[in-house]
């Protein structure tokens, strides 16, 4: 277990970049994202850029399109040329 209690960031609101908006995790939600694990084990983080892409695009889930998550370039790079071939 980490020592981190919480941890909270300041990003632009993506609605409007001249404003800024704050994100705080604590508890089991931090603890989670701490640990080294597939995003495929973690099945709320797919869920939220599936929402995120709703709000932000009007994309639903269900149209025809996917979602990859991965660790770094590598691993999307590989991800993306293993679903083409």
């Amino acid at each position: 277990m980490f020592p981190s209690k919480s941890s909270s960031l300041n990003i632009a609101s993506h609605m409007d970049p001249a404003q800024e908006q704050s994100i705080s995790l604590s508890g089991k939600d931090l603890a989670a994202g701490l640990q080294y694990a597939p995003s495929g084990d973690l099945p709320r983080l797919p869920k939220w850029f599936i929402g995120l892409q709703a709000l932000s695009h009007g994309r639903k889930s269900g149209e025809g399109w996917s979602l990859f998550i991965g660790s770094g370039s590598q691993d999307l790079i590989y991800k993306a040329v293993n679903t083409l071939a």
